[in-house]
């Protein structure tokens, strides 16, 4: 029989913009570090330099990118900092938490282009499959009264209108149907009372996560 070894949990963090998706994940790694369990807070504009290429061609957009060029720009991001960065950790045995994921790229990018599942499937082997998904949820009159607040210009994807987002929202929603892997976290409530239900169901995830893999 093959030898067993420890694999790292994937948490993915998910949200409209104005969720507090930074905040929670912040103090998250700040819970994790006191707590002392091994950890990386992945993020694709910080961990390479070829993602913060493609994100920022991505939120800029001058001129449009065609629907399909979008997608696939997504997922090439994606696979580039899943490959580099957090399969290397993952298969380490540290705990991975990042910032957005592929459920992001099809809820965005499913508003606008048909055949994102397409894209999908031709990218998934080249992609790891998340453990836990909280995403935070928040309506379309709150993100908007959320980002608007921040008082700074919106960016290609961030201007596209209350309309657009309330169909993200949605298409988030449809994905979590029936996928045991998706915790829904009510962030329109106070931050403090949101951070301690992350908590909660985080430490609840990771005692009974099974890390024991059959070593490739």
């Amino acid at each position: 029989m093959a030898p067993f070894k420890r694999r790292g949990a994937f948490v993915v963090i998910e949200g409209l913009d104005g969720a507090g998706k930074t905040s929670n994940i912040r103090n998250l790694g700040n819970y994790f570090s006191h707590s002392d369990t091994p950890h990386f807070m992945a993020s694709e504009y910080d961990d390479s330099k070829v993602c913060l290429a493609l994100r920022t061609m991505l939120n800029n957009q001058a001129p449009d990118f065609n629907v399909m060029t979008e997608t696939m720009m997504f997922y090439a991001s994606r696979i580039e900092h899943t490959q580099k960065i957090i399969a290397p950790y993952l298969d380490g045995g540290t705990h991975v938490i990042t910032d957005r994921y592929y459920a992001t790229t099809l809820a965005y990018q499913g508003v606008k282009n048909p055949k994102v599942r397409e894209v999908h499937e031709l990218a998934q082997p080249h992609l790891r499959e998340p453990d836990l998904i909280l995403f935070y949820d928040i309506p379309g009159d709150v993100y908007e009264a959320r980002v608007l607040m921040r008082g700074k210009g919106l960016d290609a994807i961030e201007s596209r209108g209350r309309p657009y987002f309330e169909q993200v929202r949605a298409n988030f929603l449809k994905l979590a149907e029936n996928d045991p892997r998706y915790l829904i976290i009510d962030a329109t409530k106070p931050l403090e009372d949101v951070f301690t239900e992350t908590i909660a169901r985080v430490d609840a995830f990771l005692r009974t996560f099974n890390e024991d893999v059959v070593a490739s």
